[in-house]
């Protein structure tokens, strides 16, 4: 039996590391694709200009964004096999810059939208990009016996602090 211990190892830290062994190993800058734990301008500012690294995440929803969901005009939304998208530029707090948001507005009403520090990507490339994001969960959720979920914490937000799996060192008691 194998025991995950806390490495104390932080979200930037860890991203860090991991997105630059990546990049050492590909040999070239790639697209670090992201959930909703990894929306911190000041980590995609410092991926995106230091290590040539973009990155594509949802955006948090809060209150200011909720209202700057609601104030993009019909006009702004083209018609893709994606449904109704807006491609705008916002801003993101310790983000140096305008960043591009690809906004879709959903049959119930509510909103989804991702974020990228690439510049020059299209909604019909960042769209089915993040959906193949799902197959990592799908992955955790198949191999639940593995006892990912028993780590100190998955939601990096609240535990800044959380490990990754990829930093947790294993020990036998």
């Amino acid at each position: 039996m194998a025991m995950a211990t806390y490495s104390g190892t932080s979200v930037s830290q860890v991203t860090r590391r991991v997105t630059g062994l990546t990049k050492d190993i590909l040999d070239r800058d790639f697209l670090l694709v992201a959930d909703k734990e990894w929306y911190c301008g000041a980590l995609i500012d410092e991926l995106h200009k230091f290590h040539g690294i973009s990155v594509l995440v949802p955006a948090k929803r809060t209150k200011k964004r909720a209202e700057e969901f609601k104030a993009v005009p019909l006009e702004k939304y083209d018609k893709t096999e994606w449904g109704n998208i807006a491609t705008i530029y916002t801003t993101v707090n310790n983000f140096d810059g305008p960043i591009m948001m690809f906004l879709k507005k959903r049959k119930d009403g509510k909103y989804f939208a991702l974020l990228t520090s690439q510049n020059d990507m299209a909604s019909d490339t960042a769209m089915p990009t993040y959906t193949k994001r799902w197959r990592i969960e799908n992955f955790f959720k198949d191999n639940d016996f593995l006892g990912m979920d028993k780590l100190p914490s998955l939601n990096l937000r609240r535990h800044s602090n959380s490990a990754l799996s990829a930093t947790s060192r294993l020990s036998r008691p």
